[in-house]
């Protein structure tokens, strides 16, 4: 608890630059006298560890992080963390949702209560306000002040669940609880849900469920405040698996918070699951076949004939694709696309799949004349590095002659490069420079790479670079990735960089 009280203080000292003892002890829930002993104990622990900077007092400012240089705030709040905990960052973005969604969970907000229960100075306070409400305007959300009152926000109820929604979706259970606050339901309602989905048969991933459940907690809050959603938001087919599971859903809502649900309630339960819900007997069923048979082609054409996969005789993939472009398109039609948290971590992970994804989308986007966004092409991306991973497991290793015209240290530094890159498909490998190759013994190797025409016949099959021995590695590394991955034909000329 103590650690947690240090790491507290120096971080908040790190972010405002400076502050009260009043404020850190408001901060952290104890005494003024514990807040000066906890400084003391931080500022010895400092001085142990051969940090120059200290906790000072300044007249009239309060108490700052004296001496304190970017370079070494890293280690200072390494040493005050708990054990297996990352560091916690300064997040300006986070506070400043932190406000909004204050201004969004409580009728009224005065500027000294943000101040208060963030503890903040007014000055930060006040940029970290303007930050929320560019966040909120984004969405159609303004926010207002009343004299005596505070500060309020207006907008649609659907534009204020829907901002509430995607900002919960990608933040990690400590954060969703902090955000929330007291206006957070009685899990009863949650596990309601959750028996509702497994007894009706429905195929969902733990993702999506959680996602439901998120909805769910947003529009049953807005419920308890007297904030109801509009009519007219979709156009619902009652007879529908779909609605049916919505109005249950409702009801469930209605007993937990025993309050009577209303029509626009169910539609927009309808919203969310008409997107990401599919009954377990009707899965395979096919909506707008014809389109999306066609749309399947014209994927399995563009990744064979621009990036070289083949994943015609993938059935993991025309399946798992089959089933999500499937969802996709009842999503596209009732705009109601799916939040995607990883999506960062995905354009990171796996770049070459994302690219592919890409293209995919305005493919998508021609044939059904929609405006996919990015968390929609993330789960594309998904699909197509499983595919590009069963694809890789079963290439055989490739044994590979390494051709430089400068000389061996080149040929050797290529090399290097690209069995580090693709180590995994390359069973021997062997560098030369041109002149050495009356001494090779062919028959060793699969192919050769080389970084000018051979002025001489080879018994392999050569791949010819136009790239020239300066370019940069990662181009080069680029260039042979699409051959080191694949059979090579005969004599395969490769595109100048």
């Amino acid at each position: 608890m103590k650690k947690k009280r240090e790491n507290a203080i120096l971080m908040k000292l790190i972010r405002d630059g400076s502050c009260t003892i009043r404020q850190l002890a408001l901060l952290c829930d104890v005494s003024y006298k514990t807040i000066q002993n906890d400084i003391k104990d931080i500022n010895r622990k400092l001085g142990q560890n051969g940090f120059a900077c200290k906790i000072v007092t300044q007249s009239g400012v309060g108490v700052v992080l004296g001496n304190a240089g970017d370079e070494c705030l890293d280690e200072v709040c390494a040493l005050f963390q708990d054990k297996g905990e990352a560091r916690e960052k300064y997040d300006k973005e986070y506070e400043s949702l932190r406000i909004a969604f204050r201004l969004l969970l409580e009728d009224y907000v005065k500027m000294d209560d943000i101040c208060e229960k963030l503890a903040l100075s007014r000055t930060v306070t006040a940029e970290l306000l303007n930050q929320s409400k560019q966040l909120l305007k984004a969405y159609g959300i303004q926010v207002a002040s009343k004299p005596y009152y505070g500060l309020y926000a207006k907008g649609t109820e659907s534009s204020i669940r829907i901002f509430l929604f995607e900002h919960l979706i990608r933040r990690s259970g400590e954060d969703v609880a902090c955000l929330l606050g007291d206006s957070q339901i009685n899990p009863a309602l949650m596990e309601g849900v959750v028996v509702l989905i497994r007894n009706h048969n429905v195929s969902v991933t733990d993702e999506i469920l959680e996602q439901l459940l998120c909805y769910v907690e947003i529009m049953a809050i807005r419920i308890r405040k007297q904030a109801h959603i509009e009519a007219g938001l979709v156009e619902r087919d009652v007879t529908s698996f779909e609605s049916i599971l919505s109005e249950k859903i409702a009801v469930t809502v209605s007993y937990e918070l025993d309050t009577r649900i209303e029509e626009p309630e169910v539609d927009w339960i309808y919203r969310f699951v008409v997107g990401k819900l599919q009954n377990k007997a009707s899965q395979d069923e096919e909506t707008d076949s014809a389109v999306l048979e066609s749309v399947f082609h014209a994927i399995l054409e563009l990744c064979q004939e621009k990036y070289g996969y083949d994943f015609s005789q993938d059935i993991d993939f025309y399946s798992s694709l089959s089933i999500h472009l499937n969802a996709l398109f009842k999503r596209a039609r009732n705009n109601n696309y799916s939040i995607n948290p990883m999506i960062d971590e995905m354009k990171t992970y796996s770049l070459l799949a994302y690219d592919i994804a890409f293209d995919l989308s305005l493919l998508i986007n021609d044939r059904l004349g929609v405006c996919l966004p990015d968390d929609e092409i993330s789960y594309l991306a998904i699909y197509l590095h499983l595919a590009i991973e069963r694809k890789k497991r079963n290439i055989v290793p490739k044994r590979l002659l390494v051709v430089c015209p400068t000389g061996r240290g080149m040929s050797e530094l290529i090399g290097y490069h690209i069995k580090k890159q693709f180590g995994e498909y390359i069973s021997e490998l062997k560098t030369c420079g041109y002149y050495e190759l009356d001494h090779v013994d062919y028959s060793q190797y699969d192919y050769l790479f080389t970084l000018k025409p051979l002025e001489r016949t080879v018994p392999l099959p050569v791949i010819e670079s136009g790239v020239s021995a300066g370019t940069p590695m990662t181009a080069l590394m680029t260039a042979v990735s699409a051959y080191i991955t694949r059979s090579a034909g005969s004599t395969i000329r490769m595109p100048e960089i």
